[in-house]
């Protein structure tokens, strides 16, 4: 090792060769010892140097210490149990492909903790303590691409888009999951790599476990109007040569290290003002291998800001000095980035491995970060949690607004894809272009009060757009506890067993929900050879889940609607009294304040799930859903052993409300008729109000009813108003209206509906109904009178407080 000036971060002081002349009484710090780089010393390791084998107790730089290929033509690698860096830490193989610069991180979970910057600021063990400054630069490669066509069981070769940079034998490589089994994520070994057009053809070392799908999707609709959709596992590079290494005891040794990014403070004696220090990172191109610790708090890689709230000159700090991770990958033994009171973070272009818990977290006191381009293949739940308790995960978990969230995808998850704060509506967008494939739920949006809006209502509006959602194997898009209008705008589903559900909460009185440009596929060439088993929904006593709980498949359910459905394009929304989440549900006052929970998503109790049930009675006044330029595509009467499919459907658990919908524009595609449609509630002689007093069909079919604004909806050549077959509102045999008995409709070119409700205005209105309100009609030009009964709202025991 070779001591020279120490410079100040980013100066070009030049190196200077010296002797280095240690204090340590057997001639310098020997195996097992600490080591300590003073803030006067600039210590590079250049190919004259011995490294121990056995790590150093811990390394504190304090100084410089830089690792470059300029002075090592060879491979390296430095070993300690415990390192920390309030000076500069540099490991510099960008321009050297050939060789290998390896930081391993060594230990048990027993061994001694890094040496704390201060009190409150706990390191942990195994682990990388970053008050300085981190910069990890390898050599450039591709870091993800996607296959150019399907790669089945068995196969030892894949093709994929584009070329690739620096793909070679013996390179790993991640492929994500395009099954509803979360699993089906592979890692695997590349022997040869070679060029065939704009096609990267990569041959592996042994044939694949599972089909890793690629294919387009045209859809012409009946003008002759085309739009394709492309679906394609994502398939990562693991493999760099430079690397933070956490060393396993054992294969099952889940005690991985860590990188935490810190922040520090103190006093000056002297002045008697504080003083701030922040960590910071750039790394680009580096491998974390083993990283984080199963069933702890630590991910690979931590940025843990915690100073005085509102501080301006931390405030100023972060917005000049940006962390950049970029074109890295990760293999994780637990979450994979945390991000917790810090912004201005750059992630960017990484490929993340097998997390649990989340993968990439940000904290609610983490906004304003960068998380673009990323590939994250399996995210598991902690094999030691709770089965007690459904605990909610996602690939991406970010609880806060951040700069940008564009370009991502999520692959093999075991619970949800990405949930996000969505953007407000008209906004500049900064959450879009992102994917998820192979998840139990696609894209989650971070529940929202929604009062104090500015629209029409005097609600937030928040807008969902640009995503492309396939294979979720529960629900493709899935709002819960959101008082917010909300825009569904550009979003494509398919291949799942429920695409879109919007579950809101009574916080706001009047809702709207506006569906454009959307694209809702049933079953496509994706599903061709997938099992028929496509549905799996979290549930009490299965959350895990291994089997189907939805409210159109479970067991629970089957028996009440007579019918095993494999797929909905689109669930009738509802509105309750009562929240499910933790952060949400906090006695009728819900969603102000919520309770401590983590992660903030997790049921507030486990008889509400599957997400899309109903949750508490009826909330707010008055509900509308307007659907505008919507394709509806490849629907089925009858598939995988008499599986239905529908394209929209009432949800057979909400028996009090179906707010009423208008069709514009819409498009079908290889759609059957009878598959358009579920308005009833294929529950028997008894309704959805089963074991009610007065058995009867519900209110949330006897009063559904929307538009066909343009005539493209129903096919009828005319606009008009359409109810379900079972819709007693419209008068029986009314001349005015057709039955269309494919769809289970009843459709009233002429007739026009005068919706209103009656509610009690007394504060105690919340445990009190009127039953029945009758209405009567007398038949124009008779005198026939007409009467029917609203059924009321039915009780909720789950909600019940």
């Amino acid at each position: 090792a070779t001591p020279g000036p120490t410079p100040t971060h980013g100066s070009a002081a030049p190196r200077a060769r010296g002797t280095c002349k240690p204090s340590h009484p057997k001639g310098g710090p020997q195996s097992g010892d600490p080591l300590v780089i003073p803030s006067t010393r600039w210590i590079f390791i250049d190919d004259k140097a011995v490294l121990p084998d056995t790590p150093f107790a811990e390394i504190d730089v304090k100084g410089f210490l830089e690792i470059n290929e300029a002075f090592l033509k060879k491979d390296v690698t430095l070993k300690a149990k415990n390192m920390r860096a309030s000076g500069r830490l540099d490991v510099d193989y960008r321009n050297d492909s050939d060789h290998t610069a390896i930081i391993e991180l060594h230990g048990t979970d027993n061994d001694k903790s890094i040496t704390p910057y201060a009190e409150d600021v706990w390191l942990g063990n195994k682990g990388m303590a970053i008050a300085g400054q981190l910069n990890l630069f390898g050599s450039p490669v591709t870091s993800w691409r996607k296959l150019d066509r399907t790669a089945n069981i068995g196969d030892t070769e894949i093709h994929v888009q584009g070329l690739t940079q620096r793909w070679k034998a013996q390179d790993k490589l991640a492929i994500g999951s395009t099954e509803y089994k979360w699993d089906q994520v592979e890692h695997v070994t590349i022997s040869g790599v070679s060029q065939e057009g704009n096609v990267t053809k990569v041959t592996l070392t042994e044939g694949l476990k599972y089909r890793h799908f690629a294919g387009v999707e045209t859809l012409t609709d009946g003008n002759g109007n085309t739009r394709t959709v492309e679906l394609r596992a994502p398939v990562g590079l693991l493999t760099r040569n430079v690397v933070v290494k956490g060393v396993q005891t054992s294969p099952q040794d889940v005690f991985g290290a860590h990188v935490s990014v810190v922040a520090i403070s103190g006093k000056d004696a002297d002045q008697g003002t504080m003083w701030y220090k922040y960590g910071h990172i750039q790394a680009k191109y580096a491998h974390f291998e083993n990283m984080g610790k199963q069933s702890l708090p630590w991910a690979a890689l931590n940025f843990e800001y915690h100073l005085k709230e509102g501080d301006s000159e931390a405030d100023a700090q972060q917005e000049v000095e940006m962390n950049v991770v970029q074109g890295c990958s990760f293999t994780l033994l637990n979450y994979g980035t945390i991000l917790r009171a810090i912004k201005n973070v750059r992630l960017d272009n990484n490929v993340y491995y097998r997390g649990y818990k989340q993968t990439v977290e940000a904290w609610n006191d983490a906004q304003g970060n960068y998380i673009t381009n990323n590939m994250v293949v399996g995210t598991w739940r902690d094999p030691e949690e709770t089965l007690d308790w459904l605990i909610t995960y996602a690939s991406f978990y970010l609880q806060s607004k951040q700069a940008e969230v564009s370009g991502n995808i999520a692959s093999g998850s075991q619970d949800t894809g990405f949930l996000v704060v969505a953007d407000d509506c008209g906004a500049v967008p900064t959450v879009f272009d992102n994917e998820v494939v192979g998840a139990i739920i696609g894209a989650w949006m971070w529940p929202e009060h929604g009062t104090g809006g500015s629209g029409p209502t005097g609600n937030q509006c928040k807008v969902m757009q640009r995503w492309t959602i396939w294979k979720a194997a529960h629900v493709g898009l899935l709002i819960v506890d959101t008082g917010a209008d909300i825009e569904v705008n550009n979003v494509v589903v398919a291949d799942s067993h429920i695409g879109i559900s919007l579950n809101y909460v009574h916080y706001t009185s009047i809702q709207y929900t506006t569906v454009k440009n959307a694209i809702l596929m049933g079953t496509t060439a994706a599903s061709a050879d997938s099992t028929c088993d496509t549905c799996l929904a979290f549930t009490k006593g299965d959350v895990i889940p291994n089997g189907c709980n939805s409210v159109f498949a479970g067991p629970e359910f089957t028996p009440l609607t007579g019918e095993r459905v494999r797929r909905v394009g689109f669930q009738t929304i509802q509105k309750t009294n009562r929240a499910k989440t933790c952060i949400m549900d906090v006695g009728l006052n819900a969603g102000e304040g919520g309770m401590d929970c983590r992660p903030p998503t997790v049921p507030e109790r486990m008889c509400s799930p599957p997400w899309e049930r109903r949750c508490g009675v009826r909330g707010g006044m008055y509900a509308h859903v307007d659907f505008d330029n919507t394709v509806f595509a490849h629907f089925k009467e009858s598939e995988c052993g008499g599986q239905k499919a529908y394209a929209i459907a009432h949800n057979p658990t909400q028996p009090d409300y179906t707010p009423d919908m208008a069709f514009s524009k819409t498009k079908w595609i290889d759609t059957d008729e009878r598959a358009k449609f579920r308005l009833d509630t294929r529950a028997g002689a008894q309704g959805c109000q089963a074991g009610h007093k007065t058995p009867a069909v519900c209110d949330a079919v006897q009063l559904a009813y929307g538009h066909d604004l343009d005539g493209t909806l129903l096919g009828q050549g005319t606009p008009g108003l359409f109810t379900p077959k079972e819709g007693v509102a419209v008068v029986d045999n009314t001349p005015v209206c057709d039955d269309l008995t494919d769809m289970g409709l009843k459709f009233c070119p002429d007739l026009k509906f005068r919706w209103f409700s009656v509610y009690s205005m007394d504060a105690d209105s919340g445990s009190r109904t009127f039953v029945p309100m009758v209405v009567s009609r007398t038949l124009p030009g008779t005198t026939e009178v007409k009467e029917f009964a609203a059924q009321g709202m039915l009780a909720d025991m789950c909600a019940k407080r």
